[in-house]
């Protein structure tokens, strides 16, 4: 799996529009882990959860614990999951209402975690409340329709055969109508022309039957306008049981329609008319547990690119019918979630076909149905990944699955917890807790390796290297590195290299390397921190920059410009890893450097391996011409620093020469 594609996982995790955690229920009861959104919604840190410093107890309105505290308690007694709504009290004081649904996790019966999703619903419950207040409203009006009817509501009536006999003032104001142009007409006259008459045979077969219709009609006014109304409409009868007439009672709910349809279109895609990502994460929010598959388009961006938007858009639409024949066939319902990808959920197990052999149907039925645009034939092949489960973690899953297909160049992946990529990001974020603990406790140490100059082996300096302190134990930057840089902690451990390494050695005379990349050149609050650091030591003279080859460092102004600045100072630039990229030629020739350190994987053989010493020999031979000194990595034995010499290595560096120690050691 690529790093590009771990950290949009990642990236993923922080954009969820909640915080998922998961909490121990032995010992101290410790918070184990609690994602990004927690910082959007309680306004604390992660920092803050972790270390204790803020707990759920702190932040439940006390009016709200003891209910919550029951539900939960309640839920894990009987072991399955619960879902609670409360307010919170956040950092900056505001309240918030939020949704809660978890469970627990139990070994052999007994209670050993809790894991659970957190979302913000807020919005939602003031539009309730919000709603709720209008309703009750319309109720009280209703209630009051005796003494006041005429002047609370649309009011009309009808003889028996529908022709209007009466209509109150309420009524010519909301239609433009004046009463001689009513009496004697029907309401077709106000009738919209979209409306469907299946909806006006319903209402008539109702209120002929002796029963009352309730139900939101759209209409139309004399000037063309829409309007909506709620509709209750009763048949009189007399002493027969005849009826003779009927009445009907309208408000005006214009305004709440709207509303509402405003809250559609935020849930609906535009172009397709399905439900979008938004619509998918409130369907979520309303189910416990489901099945999700998500498909994506493979390679749709050709099609934009060679045919344009307005037949990708056009394509796109055709196989959003396609799709949601699919969807209807198989009761699923069908989401849009961006520019090339769709999603379909369903809360029940379907009854023919298994869920596997559904995501195949999938996959194989756009195969095998060509879509046809501007005469243009499209064969579009798709790419699934899909999730069974606890809806909180559904989304989650179906997309770790779906890239984990992509990475294999499979067309359906299902979900594994033992899944390779699973375990790679359960490791990231154990990682990230283990980073953010030793960057709290000071443990990021800095180590110190010996290189030799290859003429005068007293002459010393010293490459810095990073370790992560754990008890008695030093882990190498090589097992979490990477997991640094998807958590946004990179520039953090570099700060504090940079910040140890310059204050030990302000002190000695001996030089010494720091590495550098292209995200802490461009990053401004690492490329700050490096040059004050420089100045606030005065170690520009001995400070060199091992450039990372591997980073692919770029020409841009910034980096041109920054690495301009430090050779201000003193200090001098190296490549480091020569010869494992592809540019480190252009490196050579538009950068002023100072030092190539040719990789340790063109150095460990040069004792034995003929092509590898010519390739070695080249480089020095090369990097002398240019007037650039040459270090020799991974020298690792007599015969290896011998044929180093031989060529000409100005440098040597390696565990034959010195293997790396703490800074105290030195």
């Amino acid at each position: 799996m690529s790093g590009k594609d771990l950290h949009e996982v990642n990236d993923l995790i922080d954009r969820m529009p909640g915080t998922f955690y998961r909490r121990s229920m032995v010992g101290d009861r410790a918070l184990l882990l609690i994602t990004h959104g927690c910082e959007h919604i309680t306004g604390y840190t992660t920092q803050d959860w972790l270390t204790g410093q803020v707990t759920f107890k702190d932040i439940i309105c006390p009016e709200f614990y003891s209910h919550y505290k029951k539900v939960v308690d309640e839920s894990l007694r009987l072991a399955r999951p619960y879902s609670v709504e409360y307010q919170i009290i956040k950092q900056d004081g505001m309240r918030l209402w939020v949704w809660e649904q978890g469970h627990g996790v139990f070994s052999a019966d007994k209670l050993e975690t809790i894991e659970g999703y957190i979302t913000d619903i807020d919005a939602q419950k003031h539009r309730e409340v919000g709603l709720e207040r209008q309703l009750e409203s319309k109720q009280q009006l209703l209630e009051e329709y005796k003494g006041a009817v005429d002047r609370s509501a649309i009011v009309s009536k009808t003889d028996a055969r529908g022709v209007i006999t009466y209509v109150n003032e309420q009524f010519c104001s909301v239609s433009g109508f004046q009463p001689a142009e009513l009496i004697g007409a029907t309401h077709s006259i106000v009738r919209h022309p979209d409306t469907p008459d299946i909806i006006f045979k319903e209402l008539w077969s109702t209120i002929q039957s002796g029963k009352a219709w309730i139900g939101t009609l759209r209409n139309r006014s004399k000037s063309g306008d829409d309007y909506y109304v709620r509709s209750a409409i009763s048949p009189i009868t007399d002493a027969n049981g005849e009826i003779v007439e009927f009445i009907s009672v309208r408000f005006d709910v214009t305004e709440l329609v709207k509303k509402d349809q405003t809250i559609r279109r935020q849930t609906t895609d535009q172009l397709t008319g399905l439900a979008n990502r938004q619509g998918l994460l409130e369907t979520l929010s309303q189910n416990l547990s489901g099945y999700l598959i998500i498909i994506n388009i493979n390679d749709f961006k050709l099609v934009n690119e060679y045919f344009g938007f307005e037949v990708g858009d056009q394509l796109l639409c055709d196989l959003a019918g396609l799709l949601q024949r699919i969807a209807e066939q198989y009761a699923l319902k069908l989401f849009r979630l961006s520019g090339d990808e769709f999603a379909f959920f369903t809360n029940e197990a379907t009854r023919d076909l298994s869920f596997d052999r559904i995501c195949d149907l999938i996959v194989e039925m756009v195969a095998t149905n060509n879509l046809k645009v501007l005469e243009t034939e499209f064969a579009l092949a798709v790419t699934a990944g899909a999730s069974s489960g606890a809806c909180p973690e559904l989304l989650l899953h179906a997309d770790i699955a779906l890239h984990s297909a992509k990475a294999q160049n499979h067309s359906v992946e299902i979900y594994d917890t033992y899944s390779p990529l699973k375990r790679q990001i359960d490791n990231n974020i154990t990682w990230l807790k283990r980073i953010r603990e030793a960057i709290a406790d000071d443990r990021i140490e800095v180590f110190a390796q010996p290189i030799v100059d290859a003429s005068d082996v007293e002459s010393v300096r010293y490459e810095c290297l990073m370790r992560l302190r754990e008890d008695e134990t030093f882990c190498s930057p090589y097992l979490f590195l990477q997991a640094a840089k998807n958590g946004r902690l990179y520039g953090d451990l570099t700060r504090i290299m940079v910040e140890k390494a310059c204050r030990f050695f302000s002190d000695r005379c001996e030089a010494f390397s720091l590495n550098i990349t292209a995200s802490d050149i461009l990053n401004p609050v690492t490329a700050n921190h490096i040059l004050e650091s420089i100045k606030r030591y005065a170690v520009g003279d001995r400070l060199i920059f091992e450039l990372v080859e591997s980073e692919a460092i770029e020409n841009s102004e910034l980096v041109i410009d920054f690495l301009d600045r430090v050779k201000v100072l003193g200090c001098q630039l190296a490549i480091d890893d020569f010869g494992t990229g592809y540019s480190n030629f252009e490196y050579l020739l538009k950068l002023d450097i100072d030092y190539i350190k040719i990789d340790g994987s063109l150095i460990r053989y040069i004792d034995r391996d003929e092509n590898a010493r010519i390739v070695a020999a080249t480089v020095v031979d090369f990097a002398r011409r240019l007037n650039v000194k040459t270090v020799a990595e991974y020298v690792h034995s007599a015969d290896v620093e011998k044929a180093a010499r031989e060529i000409g290595v100005d440098y040597l560096q390696g565990f034959l020469l010195g293997e790396p120690v703490p800074l105290s050691k030195l």
